[in-house]
Protein backbone atom coordinates (compact mmCIF):
# COMPACT_ATOMS: atom_id res chain seq x y z
CA UNK A 1 0.00 0.00 0.00
CA UNK A 2 1.48 3.35 -1.05
CA UNK A 3 2.39 5.83 2.36
CA UNK A 4 -0.22 8.42 1.07
CA UNK A 5 -2.95 5.86 0.87
CA UNK A 6 -1.69 4.48 5.15
CA UNK A 7 -2.11 8.22 5.96
CA UNK A 8 -5.52 8.11 4.43
CA UNK A 9 -6.59 4.68 6.28
CA UNK A 10 -5.38 6.43 9.27
CA UNK A 11 -7.35 9.50 9.17
CA UNK A 12 -10.59 7.74 8.53
CA UNK A 13 -9.51 5.23 11.52
CA UNK A 14 -9.11 8.34 13.88
CA UNK A 15 -12.74 9.79 12.97
CA UNK A 16 -14.13 6.17 13.63
CA UNK A 17 -12.92 6.89 16.86
CA UNK A 18 -14.10 9.73 17.62
CA UNK A 19 -17.96 8.25 16.61
CA UNK A 20 -17.85 8.58 12.54
CA UNK A 21 -18.10 5.29 11.19
CA UNK A 22 -18.36 5.63 7.63
CA UNK A 23 -19.28 2.26 6.99
CA UNK A 24 -23.90 3.18 6.58
CA UNK A 25 -23.40 3.92 2.57
CA UNK A 26 -21.24 5.31 -0.40
CA UNK A 27 -21.91 8.19 -2.55
CA UNK A 28 -20.14 7.68 -5.87
CA UNK A 29 -18.93 10.17 -8.66
CA UNK A 30 -16.68 11.63 -10.91
CA UNK A 31 -15.53 15.00 -12.32
CA UNK A 32 -12.89 15.66 -15.06
CA UNK A 33 -9.98 18.24 -14.24
CA UNK A 34 -7.71 19.94 -16.94
CA UNK A 35 -4.73 19.09 -17.16
CA UNK A 36 -2.01 21.34 -16.13
CA UNK A 37 -0.24 21.11 -19.76
CA UNK A 38 -1.71 21.49 -23.13
CA UNK A 39 -1.86 17.84 -25.04
CA UNK A 40 1.65 17.45 -26.69
CA UNK A 41 3.49 19.29 -24.11
CA UNK A 42 4.95 16.82 -21.49
CA UNK A 43 2.31 15.07 -19.68
CA UNK A 44 1.89 11.45 -20.86
CA UNK A 45 -0.83 10.63 -18.22
CA UNK A 46 -3.61 12.85 -19.30
CA UNK A 47 -6.23 11.78 -21.70
CA UNK A 48 -9.07 13.31 -23.75
CA UNK A 49 -12.68 12.68 -22.72
CA UNK A 50 -15.62 14.17 -23.80
CA UNK A 51 -18.03 16.13 -21.38
CA UNK A 52 -20.83 17.11 -23.25
CA UNK A 53 -19.91 18.92 -26.20
CA UNK A 54 -16.66 19.74 -24.65
CA UNK A 55 -13.48 18.25 -24.76
CA UNK A 56 -11.27 18.03 -22.15
CA UNK A 57 -7.42 16.84 -22.17
CA UNK A 58 -6.72 16.19 -18.24
CA UNK A 59 -7.44 13.50 -15.57
CA UNK A 60 -10.97 12.05 -13.33
CA UNK A 61 -11.08 12.51 -9.49
CA UNK A 62 -13.04 9.53 -8.46
CA UNK A 63 -14.68 10.00 -4.55
CA UNK A 64 -16.81 8.18 -2.72
CA UNK A 65 -18.67 9.95 0.49
CA UNK A 66 -20.42 8.67 3.04
CA UNK A 67 -23.89 10.04 2.63
CA UNK A 68 -24.42 10.59 6.98
CA UNK A 69 -21.71 12.68 7.75
CA UNK A 70 -20.51 13.24 4.35
CA UNK A 71 -17.01 12.42 4.56
CA UNK A 72 -14.60 11.41 1.87
CA UNK A 73 -14.34 7.87 2.20
CA UNK A 74 -12.15 6.63 -0.65
CA UNK A 75 -10.57 8.55 -3.77
CA UNK A 76 -8.85 7.78 -7.31
CA UNK A 77 -7.26 9.72 -9.75
CA UNK A 78 -7.30 8.08 -13.22
CA UNK A 79 -6.85 9.65 -16.62
CA UNK A 80 -9.79 11.60 -18.15
CA UNK A 81 -10.41 8.50 -20.43
CA UNK A 82 -11.04 5.81 -17.74
CA UNK A 83 -15.24 5.17 -17.60
CA UNK A 84 -16.86 6.05 -14.33
CA UNK A 85 -17.72 2.40 -13.57
CA UNK A 86 -14.51 0.68 -13.95
CA UNK A 87 -13.08 2.95 -10.67
CA UNK A 88 -16.41 1.39 -8.86
CA UNK A 89 -14.74 -1.80 -7.13
CA UNK A 90 -11.86 1.16 -5.73
CA UNK A 91 -14.15 2.84 -4.01
CA UNK A 92 -15.88 0.39 -2.28
CA UNK A 93 -15.13 -1.03 0.97
CA UNK A 94 -17.50 -4.21 0.91
CA UNK A 95 -19.05 -3.41 4.07
CA UNK A 96 -21.15 -0.36 3.04
CA UNK A 97 -25.16 -0.82 3.60
CA UNK A 98 -25.90 1.06 0.62
CA UNK A 99 -24.90 2.52 -3.05
CA UNK A 100 -25.31 5.54 -4.59
CA UNK A 101 -24.42 7.03 -8.38
CA UNK A 102 -25.49 8.92 -11.27
CA UNK A 103 -26.31 6.84 -14.70
CA UNK A 104 -22.44 6.39 -15.34
CA UNK A 105 -22.25 2.83 -12.62
CA UNK A 106 -25.81 1.76 -13.78
CA UNK A 107 -25.05 -2.29 -14.53
CA UNK A 108 -26.09 -5.89 -14.47
CA UNK A 109 -22.67 -6.45 -12.73
CA UNK A 110 -23.01 -4.07 -9.75
CA UNK A 111 -26.80 -5.12 -9.47
CA UNK A 112 -26.23 -8.08 -8.83
CA UNK A 113 -23.58 -7.43 -6.62
CA UNK A 114 -25.85 -5.55 -4.19
CA UNK A 115 -28.22 -8.30 -4.17
CA UNK A 116 -25.89 -10.70 -3.24
CA UNK A 117 -24.29 -8.80 -0.52
CA UNK A 118 -27.66 -7.23 0.45
CA UNK A 119 -26.96 -3.80 -0.25
CA UNK A 120 -29.22 -1.12 -1.30
CA UNK A 121 -28.67 -0.09 -5.14
CA UNK A 122 -29.18 3.49 -4.98
CA UNK A 123 -27.95 3.91 -8.36
CA UNK A 124 -29.66 6.07 -10.94
CA UNK A 125 -31.70 3.90 -13.87
CA UNK A 126 -30.88 5.08 -17.44
CA UNK A 127 -32.50 4.06 -20.36
CA UNK A 128 -31.50 3.43 -23.95
CA UNK A 129 -31.99 4.11 -27.21
CA UNK A 130 -34.93 1.83 -27.72
CA UNK A 131 -36.47 1.58 -24.15
CA UNK A 132 -36.66 4.93 -22.42
CA UNK A 133 -37.52 5.03 -18.67
CA UNK A 134 -40.62 4.89 -17.14
CA UNK A 135 -42.19 7.23 -14.68
CA UNK A 136 -41.40 5.06 -11.73
CA UNK A 137 -37.85 5.35 -12.44
CA UNK A 138 -37.90 8.86 -12.86
CA UNK A 139 -39.60 9.43 -9.87
CA UNK A 140 -36.89 7.05 -7.79
CA UNK A 141 -33.93 9.29 -9.88
CA UNK A 142 -35.61 12.39 -8.35
CA UNK A 143 -35.27 10.97 -5.03
CA UNK A 144 -31.98 9.79 -5.12
CA UNK A 145 -31.49 12.67 -6.83
CA UNK A 146 -31.20 14.65 -3.53
CA UNK A 147 -28.95 12.19 -2.06
CA UNK A 148 -26.37 12.03 -4.78
CA UNK A 149 -26.05 15.55 -4.48
CA UNK A 150 -24.41 16.14 -1.55
CA UNK A 151 -21.42 14.57 -3.36
CA UNK A 152 -21.90 17.19 -5.89
CA UNK A 153 -21.40 19.68 -3.13
CA UNK A 154 -17.82 18.21 -1.76
CA UNK A 155 -16.91 18.81 -5.56
CA UNK A 156 -17.93 22.41 -5.31
CA UNK A 157 -16.00 22.83 -2.39
CA UNK A 158 -13.05 21.11 -3.85
CA UNK A 159 -12.95 23.64 -6.66
CA UNK A 160 -13.90 27.07 -4.90
CA UNK A 161 -11.60 26.69 -1.46
CA UNK A 162 -9.13 23.53 -1.89
CA UNK A 163 -7.90 24.80 -5.34
CA UNK A 164 -8.96 21.37 -7.11
CA UNK A 165 -11.16 23.74 -10.37
CA UNK A 166 -8.05 21.41 -12.26
CA UNK A 167 -4.33 19.49 -12.43
CA UNK A 168 -2.01 21.32 -10.51
CA UNK A 169 0.92 18.83 -11.46
CA UNK A 170 2.13 16.88 -14.43
CA UNK A 171 1.66 13.01 -14.22
CA UNK A 172 -0.78 10.51 -12.57
CA UNK A 173 0.78 9.90 -9.51
CA UNK A 174 1.49 13.93 -8.79
CA UNK A 175 -2.09 14.48 -9.50
CA UNK A 176 -3.38 11.90 -7.21
CA UNK A 177 -1.30 12.57 -4.20
CA UNK A 178 -2.88 16.16 -5.17
CA UNK A 179 -6.46 14.29 -4.72
CA UNK A 180 -5.13 13.30 -1.43
CA UNK A 181 -4.45 16.38 0.28
CA UNK A 182 -7.36 18.01 -1.10
CA UNK A 183 -9.68 14.84 0.68
CA UNK A 184 -7.27 14.99 3.49
CA UNK A 185 -8.34 18.64 4.30
CA UNK A 186 -11.91 18.60 2.95
CA UNK A 187 -12.54 15.78 5.76
CA UNK A 188 -10.50 17.87 8.56
CA UNK A 189 -12.81 20.66 7.76
CA UNK A 190 -15.61 18.77 7.42
CA UNK A 191 -14.73 17.28 11.17
CA UNK A 192 -13.68 20.97 12.69
CA UNK A 193 -17.60 21.44 10.96
CA UNK A 194 -19.42 18.82 13.28
CA UNK A 195 -17.24 19.26 16.22
CA UNK A 196 -18.61 22.80 16.01
CA UNK A 197 -22.05 22.07 15.49
CA UNK A 198 -21.77 19.51 19.05
CA UNK A 199 -20.30 22.55 20.83
CA UNK A 200 -23.29 24.52 19.86
CA UNK A 201 -25.60 22.11 20.67
CA UNK A 202 -24.57 21.21 24.42
CA UNK A 203 -24.06 25.31 24.70
CA UNK A 204 -27.68 25.42 24.74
Amino acid sequence: MNLYRTCFKELKRQLAEKGYELKCGKITDARLVKAARNPGKGDSDAAFAKKGNQTIYGYKDHIAVDPKHEFVTEFVCTPANVHDSLVIDELLSGDETAIFADKAYDSRALKRWCREKGVYYGVLAKGTRNRKISSSQKKRNRKLGAVRRKVEKVFGIFSLHLNRAKARYVGLAANEIHLLLTVFTYNLLRLWWHLRRKRRVVAV
